[in-house]
């Protein structure tokens, strides 16, 4: 990618098209070839950045906290962290648009960010991480809570004192069968209506919707504890996580419009940047949805890597990304075509390894070399063709070939060993998963239980590989906080679920058959954790939790997944008993309504009046 110091450099030696020496790929497709250089996209730094905070959602707590302290700081300056907080407040369109005012060399980050990626990786199969733990608050600069449930893990919020009032909201992207089952089953593809004019793909939709008071009450405790005045909101996610990105958006823009939450600290408009995301929203909703981008109610950049397959997926025709489907070809974003000011699409620079991909991915691919090398896998050092150049534009252009890999890399930062493409494919048939236990003391289909890990610990400009954290883990079970109706509706599709387990497969309907077949028009009651307040929160973040160290962890770094061992089934009984439900939280149903409206004002009956008397005096002068 030309970059301030590398852009002369690039015009003189990088060639124009063709193959290079460096690369299996050409620098350029066939289609690229009458493009001049001044047509080439930059990279407005949060992209890049949001990228990084989506690759490091796919480590474990344990990794997910090393990585950062030493990627945050001593690879991507503080001076970064500096520009985010002050656009975020003051000018948010332009901090996920701007490529002028904040210039970095995205390869030098790269090249330092993938490697000491990989290296915590190995550092925790190996369990040579050298993380301790603290039996007390340590009172770090980043404080940090992470969310994972039976059906779906892990969603990291986080605050950096050197990034005040900004709060990022991380989702991890497809790690395991269970979270690929989520929206690449068929009889699950079809759009379900949240409202008349809103359909979404349902199993994203239940997944980022069911825990949202958890999160934003998450958010509201890292806002205080950090001292923030007023934050933005900052979400992220590649592949399933870029999904969840685009239904948190509308979901937490509706939710900072209701009365529960009129005096939370938080700008209620967000900012998300969906990186690999598949399709979630059907064609009505991609429109109201990107009529909400239009009026500057919702920040939001889409990110994609030409030859992704998962971009296309569910492969029907019910669906749209938002603000592509032609219903929306007139808005505009600050004067500009609305398609091409939220788009951003970009080359997958691959080195050699991808002409293996030819051939089928091999398991030896994903092996490593020597046990007792931190870097030793065959992907750790065969990826990302750093001599490439980016090209990314605003729209998509001609066809690609699709190619699994594509969604492995992202501006540079590879997913790889994130995706872990082998153990996922094993998961497809095994069903193995790494989420949270179900509770089957009610039913034997089982429960949903989530786990939430507060954490802190210091990061500085400087490395770490010896490093103090502080850790606490609090289990509680979903259905106590659903309401009658939303427990009857869970029920249902807990045993829906457990069928589709047994009879493996989506034999019964074919894809034409399902886009023939019509859409079922009923409105969805969806679960969600209504009785999530901020005293039942800090309930049990501060009475029923218990301090983390070392042998709580299991293999790779992953936190405790058991709910009901006897370290934490005491706590977990005591608090489920303790939940104050006398003043629920409002449904949020990502609508995708426009609270704001003409002037930025609401319509009281003051300004009712007013327009009324103005129109009357009107028509006197007439």
């Amino acid at each position: 990618m030309p970059t301030k110091n590398n852009r002369k450099k690039n015009k003189n030696t990088t060639r124009r098209g063709g193959f290079g020496f460096k690369s299996m790929l050409p620098g350029k497709t066939l289609a690229d070839f009458s493009r001049t250089k001044e047509k080439y996209g930059e990279i407005p730094f949060l992209i890049f950045y949001s990228v990084v905070m989506s690759r490091l959602a796919y480590l474990p707590d344990q990794g997910f906290v090393k990585a950062y302290a030493n990627i945050i700081g001593p690879v991507i300056p503080v001076s970064a962290l500096d520009y985010i907080s002050k656009n975020a407040a003051s000018d948010p369109l332009s901090l996920v648009n701007d490529s002028v005012t904040y210039k970095y060399e995205l390869n030098d980050y790269a090249k330092k960010i993938n490697p000491m990626i990989q290296k915590i990786e190995n550092q925790l199969i190996n369990n040579k991480d050298n993380i301790s733990f603290s039996t007390k608050s340590i009172g770090g600069n980043v404080k940090h809570i992470s969310l994972a449930s039976s059906k779906y893990g892990e969603t990291y919020i986080v605050t950096d004192s050197r990034c005040p009032d900004v709060i990022f909201v991380n989702f991890r992207g497809t790690y395991s069968a269970a979270t690929a089952a989520i929206y690449s089953k068929l009889q699950t593809a079809k759009p379900v209506k949240l409202s008349k004019d809103v359909g979404v793909l349902y199993g994203i939709y239940k997944a980022t919707c069911q825990y949202i008071h958890t999160i934003i009450e998450s958010m509201k405790t890292l806002h205080v504890a950090q001292g923030f005045k007023k934050s933005r909101v900052i979400t992220t996610g590649h592949s399933l996580g870029g999904g969840m990105t685009t239904i948190f958006g509308g979901l937490f823009y509706e939710a900072m419009n209701q009365p529960e939450y009129s005096n939370y600290p938080f700008h209620s408009k967000p900012i998300c940047v969906s990186v690999a995301a598949p399709l979630v929203t059907d064609k009505s909703a991609s429109n109201k949805y990107c009529n909400l981008i239009s009026k500057q109610q919702i920040y939001f950049k889409k990110l994609i890597t030409r030859g992704d397959p998962v971009i296309m997926i569910p492969k029907l025709g019910f669906y749209s990304h938002v603000c592509s489907h032609e219903g929306s070809k007139d808005l505009l974003l600050n004067n500009n075509p609305i398609k091409t000011s939220v788009n951003m699409v970009c080359n997958n620079n691959f080195n050699s390894v991808v002409m293996s991909s030819l051939s089928g991915i091999g398991s030896k691919m994903f092996s490593k070399k020597d046990d007792n090398a931190e870097t030793s896998r065959v992907l750790d050092k065969a990826t990302v063709n750093y001599d490439g150049n980016l090209d990314c534009l605003k729209e998509k252009g001609r066809k690609y070939v699709m190619n699994p890999l594509s969604h492995t890399i992202y501006l540079n930062i590879s997913f790889i060993t994130g995706v872990d493409l082998s153990s996922f494919a094993s998961g497809m048939v095994s069903m193995t998963t790494k989420e949270i236990a179900y509770d089957k003391s009610i039913t034997s289909h089982g429960e949903s239980v989530c786990r939430i890990i507060y954490g802190e610990f210091h990061a500085t400009d400087n490395s770490q590989d010896n490093m103090p954290t502080y850790m606490k883990v609090g289990f509680f079970k979903f259905n106590i906080f659903l309401n009658d109706n939303m427990k009857k509706v869970q029920l249902k599709e807990r045993i829906k679920e457990e069928e589709h387990k047994k009879n493996k497969g989506d034999t019964e309907e074919s894809i034409p058959e399902l886009e023939n077949s019509p859409l079922n028009e009923t409105i969805k009651i969806t679960p969600q954790d209504v009785y999530m307040t901020s005293e039942n929160f800090n309930t049990l973040l501060n009475n029923y939790t218990k301090t983390l160290s070392k042998g709580d962890f299991i293999e790779k770094g992953l936190g405790p997944k058991q709910y009901n061992t006897d370290i934490y089934k005491n706590m977990y009984d005591k608090f489920n008993r303790n939940i104050n439900k006398s003043k629920p939280m409002s449904i949020i149903k990502c609508n995708l309504t426009n609270y704001e409206k003409s002037g930025g004002k609401r319509r009281t009956r003051k300004n009712k009046k007013t327009k009324r008397t103005r129109s009357h005096s009107r028509r006197k002068r007439r």
